[in-house]
């Protein structure tokens, strides 16, 4: 027999859903200025820990991994366009340090920027977008 759901346990969700609210609207409006879950957290007044636990709850994934998400897109978006370079695309997209970024992208993608940048027929497919959002 399942439990019936307590007024705790639903104030509990909605507690989760508004702090990842918050933080995804921080993460959208400021993923390039180098944000970092802690700094997010502390914006939030929540715990490191206690964000990332509210990701897994709401979004099935962790902060980091939607910060990654929006800087990818946007990374995307950029390197499609053909007119700004690898390091200037990093920097933009939140990355002090363009080995970083060709990392995160590398494993993201499977491919350098640079490789993803020259890809046959780029100019076909659309630019990567994170789930959930409508456009950078």
């Amino acid at each position: 027999m399942t439990r019936s759901r307590t007024w705790t346990e639903d104030e509990a969700e909605r507690t989760d859903r508004t702090i990842v609210e918050q933080a995804e609207e921080i993460i959208s409006a400021r993923f390039s200025e180098g944000l970092t879950v802690k700094a997010i957290a502390d914006e939030l007044f929540v715990s490191r820990s206690r964000l990332y636990d509210a990701f897994r709850n709401v979004r099935g994934m962790g902060v980091a991994e939607r910060l990654r998400t929006e800087r990818m897109g946007a990374a995307c978006s950029l390197l499609g366009s053909g007119e700004t370079d690898v390091a200037r695309v990093a920097r933009v997209v939140g990355y002090a340090r363009t080995s970083a970024f060709d990392e995160a992208f590398r494993r993201t993608f499977g491919c350098s920027p640079t490789q993803w940048r020259r890809r046959p027929g780029r100019s076909q497919i659309e630019p990567f977008r994170p789930a959930g959002r409508a456009a950078f």
